[in-house]
């Protein structure tokens, strides 16, 4: 029983946070994440990965601690947006924010679900939007750290505005 306790619990909080540190999220990666990285997003507290895992396309979260980068759970991170927008063009995407618990760290992620490339995405804090083509479709994701989303978080698809505000 105690054993079961045990596992249980390191898998909410990792055992190794205790006494390994990393020095970048690429390390934590490949310790502890079985894929292959496409794209890294660091933000002031925890980084974004994008992975490639058995013909999908996941996201992992990777927690900063305090002598370097520790290993992410499940629980590190919550979806506090989610919305499906289609353009006047037939354009089709995912928009998807993620926060790091505990930290302003938010991630902003539109995927391109129509194949059709996004042409103009930015938002009103001026964020650098990196694009992420599949290797397993023909989805391209685009994503970036923002730091505090709030009330007037504003993103731009194409010319078309669309607010943003987290639960």
């Amino acid at each position: 029983m105690v054993a079961m306790v045990l596992c249980t619990g390191s898998y909410f909080i990792p055992v190794e946070n205790r006494f390994i540190t990393f020095s970048s999220p690429q390390h934590v990666f490949n310790y502890s994440v079985m894929g292959d990285m496409n794209t890294v997003i660091e933000g002031k507290n925890s980084a974004l990965i994008l992975y490639t895992y058995q013909e999908a396309e996941v996201y992992t979260v990777i927690p900063k601690v305090k002598n370097g980068w520790g290993i992410g759970t499940s629980l590190i991170s919550e979806e506090v947006f989610s919305k499906t927008w289609q353009g006047d063009n037939e354009k089709i995407c995912m928009i998807s924010v993620y926060r790091c618990k505990h930290t302003d760290d938010y991630y902003v992620l539109v995927s391109d679900i129509s194949s059709k490339d996004l042409i103009n995405i930015s938002d009103n804090r001026n964020s650098i939007f990196q694009k992420n083509k599949s290797s397993i479709d023909p989805s391209t994701t685009y994503c970036s750290y923002v730091e505090g989303i709030g009330q007037n978080y504003e993103l731009t698809i194409d010319g078309e505005i669309i607010h943003i505000s987290s639960r």
